[in-house]
């Protein structure tokens, strides 16, 4: 390991760190959040995927948390929809760390990470300063760090895809099966953390499919080191849903995921087949004596295409969802719902009281990571395998016009990050002519203009009299008018690389802007929630003990007293015969039943709970928030 990469690893672990000391409270600012949690509680506590929230002695479905199926009803127990591994390895912390054990895996999965960069980037290209840079990209100018601050398996994830992409590049270096059937383990593994990994097997299985005659060997390593882990998910699920299928959250065969997943395999597969007849040489020959009637053939195929209605609504829709996830957000169907979004007057969308960015809006240095990948060189397989690790998951997502969920930047998409990032490396680092030679200036001058921008957008953001309608503009303005600068200048870099001059100084300014928009306006305000949701919950433990029954209306502000203090939480949103059935069971175990309802409109969420005979009466008041008993009608 260079002295380059051992100080980039280095640093990654101390930013880890300090982030992990200083900011993981270990709350949730999702009911996704929730589920891993209870699930890494589950495991922890020795009762493997039964989560123990009371469900055996009151068998309620209000006990499970309805909202999005997070955690379900199956049979006589509760369990998680999702995959287990993120809780299974973070459960020997629990008894130290509680609920912030799952934090401490994603900051250590980020530094991982960070060592399949440096090693992905040396298997590309053989530029001692590509993994460092792409890292110093990645962590100064985009919310990747920010990830290993939460709960969610995507930090995990993430490290497990790209030390498979980087196993899969070694086995075609090498020649041998060995590599090969580490990256099918390690992609299986990742499939344990996140379903939507397997959007990656393009990536990972292009480096073993030429060249000519195939590499049956290879490819049969990675599908053998695949199956043993999907095979034991399917296990998972089977004993969790009783279906032995490794693609789905519970609710029948995931034919959706499926068949999105189908349409992805069946892109790969068609690509493939077109590289593997290119490299026969026959078909090469015949195309470069032809490539003007080939050329006219492919684009009658699209014209076609577009002129079947179905065909252009498709395309328009994928255009569209290209546009909105990775240019400006705001391009978001104004019909489109989900919890916690709003429609703000200029067109932004907040969650969480901040705004909701496209990948390249808070992240725009990454623009140039498109351009880089088609740089040309001698190592086409790795440019291919990462432009699928980008082209693959963009397209999986963009086509549903999928948000990125509960978060404020892009988190289905964190995985184009990295290729993006390695491509943004290897274009910036290009000299003028187009030759590597990279020296004080060309590095100094982006760094400084970096900088300059930080200290005026963390003074502008920060500005307390600033309206909140302005600063929503601003990052959608600013960030989308970069990403498109980006874009557009990387494309420049390629063909004319005297514009590189250019390219780094807006490069500075992109880098500065992702690093302000990431600490100044996203992890501020997560922190606050999450924090929030650990005050709220701490403040009303006292008054309830082990056993008793909780009505909640948002779970997660309380979702720890269920893991951490044995109360049992119920829904409100349920029906009042369910309501009243619950009750009657509680009652009849003698456990005292409470409500968490906001102060501001105690008297309409308490008449929402009524149950008959019974009545709500004030117990305490902690914040904003009123605790309620339940009592028979007539009581004191």
């Amino acid at each position: 390991m260079s002295r380059a990469s051992a100080v980039t690893l280095a640093l990654v672990g101390l930013v880890q760190l300090l982030g992990f000391l200083v900011f993981a409270s270990g709350g949730y600012i999702s009911i996704d959040e929730v589920g891993y949690d209870w699930q890494g509680h589950a495991f922890a506590s020795g009762s493997w995927l039964s989560i123990d929230n009371g469900y055996e002695a009151l068998h309620s479905g209000l006990l499970a948390l309805t909202h999005d199926g997070t955690v379900v009803v199956k049979g006589d127990r509760l369990v998680s929809k999702y995959p287990p591994l993120l809780a299974l390895l973070a459960a020997p912390l629990y008894g130290v760390l509680g609920p912030r054990a799952l934090v401490a895996v994603n900051g250590l999965s980020l530094v991982a990470l960070a060592g399949a960069v440096l090693a992905v980037a040396r298997r590309w290209r053989p530029e001692p300063w590509l993994g460092p840079l792409a890292c110093l990209l990645l962590w100064a100018g985009s919310p990747l760090g920010l990830y290993g601050l939460g709960t969610w398996p995507h930090a995990l994830a993430l490290a497990l895809e790209l030390w498979a992409l980087e196993r899969a590049l070694a086995a075609h270096d090498r020649g041998r099966a060995g590599p090969a059937a580490v990256a099918g383990l390690l992609l299986g593994l990742a499939l344990c953390a996140r379903l939507d990994a397997i959007f990656l097997l393009p990536a990972i299985a292009w480096p073993l499919l030429g060249p000519v005659p195939l590499r049956w060997r290879s490819l049969g390593a990675l599908v053998a080191g695949l199956a043993g882990p999907t095979l034991a998910l399917g296990a998972v699920n089977l004993a969790k849903f009783g279906v032995f299928q490794p693609f789905t959250y519970g609710r029948g065969y995931g034919t959706g995921f499926m068949l999105r997943f189908a349409a992805i395999a069946a892109g790969g597969l068609l690509l493939a087949g077109v590289r593997l007849a290119w490299e026969s040489g026959r078909v090469r020959d015949v195309v470069g004596r032809r490539w003007r009637i080939a050329l006219g053939l492919s684009g009658a195929v699209v014209l076609l295409g577009l002129l079947v209605p179905e065909g252009r609504s498709g395309a328009m829709r994928l255009c569209r969802g290209l546009w909105m996830l990775f240019v400006d957000f705001r391009a978001l169907p104004l019909d489109a719902e989900a919890a916690g979004l709003r429609r703000l007057a200029d067109g932004s969308v907040s969650y969480l009281g901040g705004v909701k960015k496209a990948l390249l809006q808070g992240a725009p240095v990454m623009g140039f990571g498109l351009a880089g990948l088609l740089l040309p060189g001698e190592r086409r397989v790795a440019s291919v395998a990462l432009g699928f690790a980008v082209l693959f998951p963009a397209l999986a997502y963009s086509f549903g016009w999928w948000h990125g969920g509960q978060a404020l930047s892009m988190r289905y998409l964190l995985p184009v990050l990295v290729p993006l990032a390695l491509g943004a490396a290897r274009l910036l680092g290009r000299g003028v002519g187009g030759a590597v030679d990279v020296g004080a200036l060309d590095i100094g001058a982006p760094v400084l203009i970096a900088v300059g921008t930080a200290a005026v957008g963390t003074r502008w953001l920060m500005d307390v009299d600033q309206p909140a309608g302005t600063v929503a503009a601003a990052l959608g303005d600013a960030g989308a008018g970069l990403a498109i600068a980006c874009l557009v200048l990387g494309g420049l870099m390629v063909w004319r690389p005297a514009t590189s001059v250019v390219g780094r100084l807006v490069a500075g300014t992109a880098l500065g802007w992702g690093l302000t928009v990431a600490l100044v306006h996203d992890l501020p305000l997560e922190s606050r929630a999450r924090e929030g949701t650990v005050l709220v919950a701490a403040a009303v433990a006292p008054a309830l003990r082990e056993g008793d029954v909780l009505f909640y209306l948002q779970a997660e502000s309380f979702a720890q007293l269920a893991s951490v203090r044995g109360v049992v939480l119920a829904s409100a949103d349920g029906s009042v015969a369910d309501r009243a059935a619950l009750v009657a069971s509680a009652m009849a175990q003698r456990r005292a039943v409470y409500a968490a309802v906001p102060s501001q409109w105690a008297s309409d969420a308490m008449a929402r709970l009524q149950v008959d005979g019974y009545q709500w009466q004030p117990a305490s008041q902690h914040g904003g928030v009123l605790l309620v008993r339940l009592l028979p009608e007539g009581s004191p």
